[in-house]
């Protein structure tokens, strides 16, 4: 793979970079542990993606030595939820409850009491502590992304009719560890996991965020107008939710 000059902080700190081959549909490029790393699609042209490195190369390294305190960011976790925990998102509670599944062989499953709003999840007592923990936490965060679901596309689709009128396509959860949320080419709107546990007005500003993309697709001045048109108090959220 192709090799990149270390950006060297204005403390003097070094941030290595690092390319890789994988599977994704596009080149990203995103900063762990003080490295880099560069995914670079394997079916793309070399020429074509050694273009495409360096134009991500550059805007990070712009990104870093303008605001270099994103360097010491720790990087975000995922949701982990445990037995008993009280969860609320979107306006719905759910309490978590676990149950040791002792027959061998047994998979680990989850369903959620509508009833009593339960997530009753199912693990075999074989699983260690790591992975216990693991398995309770994915699969919680899959049965409340199911269930909030409908509630976040109604959110997302009344902010688009009343401020962008753009059409839209699909409306993802993902509990992504580095974006907040994204829009695709396609107007396929992705929002974070987490923000369905935050403050109402962290959500509203992301979704808020990718919106405005359906209109500009770029970060250009025209498009944060377009977001401060809708949310006149963004860059306020903007800035403490860079903080979590």
């Amino acid at each position: 793979m192709w090799e990149f000059e270390p950006i060297i902080m204005p403390n003097g700190k070094t941030i290595s970079v690092k390319t890789i081959y994988a599977k994704n549909r596009r080149m990203v490029g995103r900063l762990e542990n003080d490295c880099v790393i560069i995914k670079v699609p394997i079916r793309w042209d070399d020429k074509y993606a050694r273009e495409c490195a360096d134009k991500i190369y550059g805007n990070i390294k712009r990104r870093l030595l303008r605001h270099p305190e994103i360097a010491n960011l720790k990087r975000r976790q995922k949701s982990e939820f445990k037995n008993n925990d009280n969860v609320s998102a979107l306006g719905m509670n759910f309490h978590i409850s676990v149950v040791p599944c002792e027959t061998l062989n047994k998979k680990s499953y989850a369903k959620l009491d509508l009833d009593s709003n339960s997530i009753i999840i199912r693990v075999p007592s074989s699983y260690d502590e790591s992975k216990n923990r693991q398995v309770i936490s994915r699969l919680a965060r899959k049965v409340i992304s199911t269930a909030t679901q409908p509630i976040l596309s109604e959110i997302v689709w009344q902010l688009n009719s009343a401020h962008f009128s753009s059409r839209l396509g699909r409306i993802r959860i993902r509990d992504n560890l580095n974006t907040w949320g994204s829009c695709s080419k396609d107007n396929n709107i992705t929002i974070n996991f987490k923000l369905l546990l935050m403050e109402r007005q962290f959500l509203d500003y992301v979704i808020i965020h990718e919106l405005a993309h359906t209109k500009i697709r770029n970060h250009s001045s025209r498009f944060w107008k377009e977001v401060e048109r809708t949310m006149p108090q963004y860059a306020q959220v903007r800035q403490e939710l860079r903080k979590l």
